[in-house]
């Protein structure tokens, strides 16, 4: 059986590469060691994918990462490549992104899989005034994250008389966790009947996107899981996340970073219409009243939140980080606290769940690991013809 290497960035890789595929699939160690990787002696070459050797293997798929090699090789990305991630815009990190960038248009690259539209769309920003980039889009395709199915039906609604919704994301408040708990406080003054299940680890302060580095802002907010109306749920198996997701009404994910939210893909899978901010590639998965709801959020021109990168560089005071945030997460809150009485309110809700419910496992049907495992499938089967 052919052996196809996968090499890069692994969370992309659990959930962008083939998991039902004809072809061995092999993950080896990073070079040159496997706990010390290149990026441990200098972190932009993450960028460079770079493995322990395999014998008799065939082809490379890389993922956000670049490889050095005369064997055919493709590359799937979620935002833009090179992706090289550092601060340090200086003449190395210039001379790394060029010399990576220029491997695309090597022969031996048969695909470039943009994980979405949006991708695609920042590629080609980030590349803008390349001579070679119209050459290297002939060979790109958007090609989207996938999941395992779990349902074949949508969900009948069943009016209980409590709405459930479902918060997933360690990083409590870049996924929308602290939006999550102030709209739990405020469904309790209201008294709408809603309970807010969290599942997160909590993870929380400086170094994660967006978050404020003075972590005592979020401390009223994080007493608010001790609300009656709150159940959560510390770090679990990824197979009971997938079960609170199905037995939820809806999933909450009013994120202010994410590439393509891949909670939002597994909740599709099992037919859970989803509630989310309308950046990057989430506006490709739902579509508002469709197969959820999408908030309003204040975005630049490329689908990003208009705040995060100043909030990401820290380049504002603690006091109006907390203030840009604290207005956002409130004002996020107040938006599916009126999302929620409107569909509370609606005498056609348990038909307009149902519709929410159909498209949202139509949209899972798109992201169905055996139909995305066929299409990388026949791109690898591409890829070997090229050594003929």
């Amino acid at each position: 059986m052919t052996k196809v290497i996968l090499t890069g960035f692994s969370h992309i890789i659990n959930h962008n590469a083939p998991k039902f595929s004809k072809y061995e699939l092999i993950r080896p160690k990073e070079f040159p060691f496997g706990r010390f990787p290149l990026k441990k002696f200098w972190y932009p070459l993450s960028s460079l994918a770079a493995w322990q050797p395999v014998n008799k293997s065939k082809i490379i798929h890389s993922f956000n990462a670049i490889p050095y090699t005369t064997k055919p090789f493709i590359v799937s990305y979620e935002i833009f490549l090179p992706h090289i991630m550092s601060s340090d815009a200086g003449y190395s990190v210039e001379k790394l992104r060029k010399f990576l960038r220029d491997r695309l248009v090597l022969d031996n690259c048969i695909r470039l899989l943009a994980s979405s539209n949006f991708a695609r769309k920042k590629f080609i920003l980030k590349n803008a005034g390349w001579e070679k980039l119209d050459q290297v889009l002939q060979k790109t395709e958007v090609i989207p994250p996938n999941t395992i199915l779990k349902v074949s039906q949508p969900k009948t609604y069943t009016d209980t008389g409590t709405l459930n919704l479902m918060f997933v994301g360690n990083h409590i408040a870049r996924k929308g966790g602290i939006v999550a708990l102030r709209v739990a406080k405020k469904a309790k003054l209201l008294g709408l009947p809603v309970i807010i299940h969290i599942a997160s680890s909590l993870s929380i302060g400086r170094g994660i996107p967006t978050d404020c580095p003075d972590i005592s802002h979020y401390d009223n907010d994080l007493k608010l899981l001790e609300l009656d109306n709150v159940r959560f749920y510390n770090q679990l198996p990824n197979q009971e996340v997938i079960n609170l997701l199905a037995q939820s009404d809806f999933q909450i994910l009013a994120t202010l970073q994410d590439a393509y939210a891949f909670s939002i893909i597994e909740g599709c899978s099992v037919a859970t219409p989803a509630i989310a901010t309308p950046i990057f590639a989430i506006p490709e998965w739902i579509r508002d009243g469709d197969n959820g709801y999408l908030l309003k959020l204040e975005l630049d021109n490329t689908g990003e939140w208009k705040w995060r990168q100043a909030l990401c560089s820290y380049s504002v005071s603690v006091d109006e980080h907390w203030e840009i945030l604290d207005k956002t997460y409130e004002n996020l809150a107040e938006q599916i606290i009126t999302r929620l009485g409107e569909f509370i309110e609606r005498r056609d809700r348990k038909e307009h769940y149902e519709q929410l419910s159909y498209g949202a496992l139509a949209q899972g049907k798109i992201h169905d690991s055996k139909r995305v495992s066929e299409l990388i499938d026949s791109i690898y089967s591409e890829a070997i013809l090229s050594q003929s």
